[in-house]
């Protein structure tokens, strides 16, 4: 997907508390989200991501089994992911949380995401807190 400088611009336009317009994941996915970065001491960074994610429910089956179907709703989330450069490049450091900050929408609504960074700002701060991790400061 193509995007222009001047939908960039709207896109960024009342986004707060440091996040903003994820063009990378629009271009490779079609989806507009929202990202912050948080630099830690030692070379590592805390990516916060707003985005939506499916909503699944649980579908018993005729052997017993447990399977997920989607319900064709969206739910906000916040995505917390931990990166370490390495080289030139930063790695993934695989452990990340996923915390839901909203309730069920029928359709993905980027207004909603935006009005969202109060949410995603506390739940990242909480993270930082909860596992103990200091701040780099510029």
């Amino acid at each position: 997907m193509k995007i222009t400088r001047a939908q960039y611009i709207k896109w960024n336009k009342g986004v707060s508390n440091g996040f903003h317009f994820d063009s990378t994941h629009y271009c490779l996915w079609g989806e507009k989200t929202l990202k912050k970065i948080v630099n830690l001491e030692g070379n590592e960074i805390l990516v916060c991501r707003i985005a939506y994610r499916d909503e699944y429910f649980d579908r018993k089956g005729i052997y017993g089994d447990y399977y997920e179907i989607k319900t064709g709703k969206y739910i906000p989330v916040v995505v917390i992911s931990r990166w370490a450069l390495s080289g030139e490049f930063y790695s993934y450091k695989g452990n990340s949380k996923s915390i839901d900050i909203g309730s069920p929408e029928r359709i993905k609504r980027y207004a909603l995401l935006k009005s969202l960074t109060d949410d995603a700002d506390s739940c990242l701060f909480s993270y930082i807190a909860e596992k103990n991790l200091n701040i780099r400061s510029e």
